[in-house]
């Protein structure tokens, strides 16, 4: 299986699915029904045996009914994708990283890997106008914290908090 086919793999079993649809209307646009949210990409590549990706999703419940909308990002994609939230309107945040790093040749075992994985979920209820940076930072197997900053505080929105991450089913 190549790299990102795994990669999709692995956020379908996480989030039930590698689409990054939106339930948001094409003709919508940023104002007094949306907000803007940019995601980035949070983790550093090592190298040419890194297959690291990352899925950025939201949803608007904790049954996950409303999955929907979000980013994903690879090794060779690019780093950040703006879309709009839903203003007013309490919003959940997924995020996956999976780090999968080349670590060498064994004997008897053939190729070596070294993965990790990092899930966080959030909630916040973005503002009329506002825009939101989105990061989930991860190095490798070091610490993995996800992160909504809003761009006219410079801190989180005062709505922030943390959920228990929870394997998201439809």
């Amino acid at each position: 299986m190549d790299v990102k086919r795994a990669g999709c793999a692995i956020a379908a079993l996480a989030m039930t699915s590698c689409s990054v649809g939106t339930d948001i209307p094409k003709a919508a646009s940023f104002g007094e029904s949306y907000a803007q949210a940019t995601y980035f990409k949070g983790y550093e590549n090592s190298g040419l045996s890194n297959a690291s990706n990352q899925f950025y999703t939201k949803a608007y419940d904790d049954s996950c009914a409303s999955l929907s909308g979000g980013a994903k990002f690879f090794s060779m994609t690019g780093s950040e994708k703006t879309v709009l939230l839903e203003a007013n309107r309490r919003t959940i945040i997924y995020a996956l990283t999976n780090n999968i790093r080349g670590g060498g040749f064994a004997a008897g075992v053939g190729p070596v890997y070294d993965t990790s994985v990092c899930a966080n979920k959030v909630a916040f209820v973005p503002k009329p106008f506002g825009k939101y940076d989105v990061i989930q930072r991860r190095k490798n197997a070091g610490p993995c914290e996800l992160e909504i900053i809003d761009k006219d505080t410079g801190s989180p929105p005062a709505s922030f908090e943390r959920l228990e991450y929870k394997v998201c089913v439809k």
